[in-house]
C-alpha cells in the first residue's frame, strides 16, 4: 500500500518552507517504509530507500533511520527567478519530478538505470542566475 507520510522539518531562518513535508512511501509494515517520491527538502533520502520510522507526533513522524539505501540519487532545483524549470526534459528521461510550484522548488528521481551524464546534460543547461542545483542524495 502507498501513503502519504507526513515528516517533522527543522525550520531555520525560514528554511524549508513548510514545517512538515509529506513523501509517499510503500508501507512495509508496522514501522518501515520505501520512499517511492523523491523529498523535497528531507536530505539525504531518495526514492527505493527502505526507512524505519521513529518517533510520532499526531501523525507526524519526527525521526526515521534509514535501513537501505538505494542505488538512485535526489537532485533538487530551486527557482531564483520567475521561469519554470524544463520539466518535460526531465521527464521525458524517465525521472519522477516533484514541485512546489508557489516556493519553485523541484525534487528529481534520477533512476541508477540513469546515466548522471544524461541528467547533467539538461540541468547543465540552465541558468545558474535562475535556477540553483544540489544533489543531498548523490549516488551515482
Amino acid at each position: 500500500m502507498i501513503k502519504e507520510i507526513s515528516f517533522s522539518l527543522e525550520v531555520n531562518d525560514g528554511w524549508p518552507p513548510v514545517a512538515v513535508e509529506g513523501v509517499f512511501c510503500e508501507i512495509l509494515d508496522d514501522n518501515r517504509c520505501m520512499v517511492v517520491s523523491p523529498p523535497l527538502f528531507l536530505k539525504g533520502l531518495a526514492c527505493g530507500d527502505v526507512i524505519k520510522l521513529g518517533q510520532h507526533q499526531r501523525d507526524v513522524v519526527l525521526d526515521f533511520t534509514t535501513l537501505r539505501k538505494s542505488k538512485n540519487s535526489t537532485a533538487w532545483v530551486m527557482r531564483q527567478s520567475n521561469k519554470n524549470l524544463p520539466v518535460s526534459a526531465i521527464d521525458a528521461l524517465g525521472c519522477k519530478v516533484v514541485s512546489f510550484p508557489t516556493t519553485g522548488n523541484w525534487s528529481i528521481d534520477v533512476p541508477s538505470s540513469l546515466e548522471i551524464s544524461q541528467v547533467d546534460s539538461v540541468l547543465l543547461q540552465l541558468d545558474e542566475k535562475e535556477f540553483a542545483v544540489a544533489f543531498p542524495a548523490f549516488r551515482h
